[in-house]
């Protein structure tokens, strides 16, 4: 009796590990599926994104899709779309191309571009999202459903404005102590991030041109003020 049921506990094991094998098999031997290759697009916007909100608006990102099961023989297209991500409350602007051709034959992943409308800064390093997903109902996307836990990947973007490395080589000609507040209207008025004052007489011309024009500023707006709510340029500093 004890052999019979060790043969018979073999034979279902042995049947079992068969139908994971040819699950597996089916799995890579079918018509090619399309997933995400990875869970989420991290951008951080700096200094110089600052700089170019109102020029270049936009900046290029990309995300990488994975082939699921036979390899291409031909190229093949896909689209994808912008949809709500409810765990951000700030969402995001996305540019993205009607469709999108998978060309590389001899591999199973493939990078692709996407341009990421950079955000309004907010102070305290708020976060913005939301998804990308693939448009399975658009009548030019030639793949079938993958995976669904990779079905769609998070764009996720914060701001993390720093203090410039050459800040302190400078900041005693009266540009003060470093606050972000203060960091973003000294590039607002210059145009330009602050690690192109390389010199003096560079700190000087550019502090003469952004006290000018906060002076200006404060004739008709309540003063600006740092993370602990003091001026950025308090009187003292603006007759330096």
């Amino acid at each position: 009796m004890k052999h019979i049921f060790i043969f018979i506990t073999v034979i279902v094991s042995l049947c079992f590990f068969v139908s994971c094998e040819e699950e597996k098999i089916e799995l890579y031997r079918q018509e090619p599926r399309i997933n995400f290759d990875y869970k989420v697009v991290y951008g951080e916007l700096v200094d110089t994104d600052y700089v170019m909100l109102k020029s270049q608006p936009y900046r290029t990102d990309s995300f990488r899709v994975r082939i699921q099961g036979d390899l291409l023989t031909v190229n093949r297209n896909f689209c994808v779309k912008q949809t709500v991500n409810k765990e951000y409350e700030n969402t995001m602007e996305i540019q993205i191309e009607p469709m999108y051709t998978f060309s590389k034959l001899d591999g199973t992943t493939q990078s692709f571009c996407i341009k990421v409308k950079r955000p309004p800064y907010k102070s305290g390093n708020k976060a913005y999202g939301c998804n990308l997903v693939f448009d399975n109902q658009n009548s030019s996307h030639q793949f079938l459903k993958g995976i669904v836990n990779d079905s769609q990947t998070i764009v996720n973007y914060v701001w993390r404005i720093t203090q410039p490395d050459n800040w302190w080589d400078f900041s005693w000609q009266g540009w003060g102590d470093f606050s972000v507040p203060k960091y973003c209207y000294i590039m607002d008025v210059l145009g330009c991030t602050f690690d192109k004052i390389r010199s003096d007489d560079d700190s000087n011309s550019a502090l003469q041109k952004v006290i000018a024009a906060y002076k200006e500023y404060k004739k008709t707006h309540a003063p600006i003020v740092d993370d602990k709510g003091n001026d950025i340029f308090p009187e003292e500093a603006q007759d330096k």
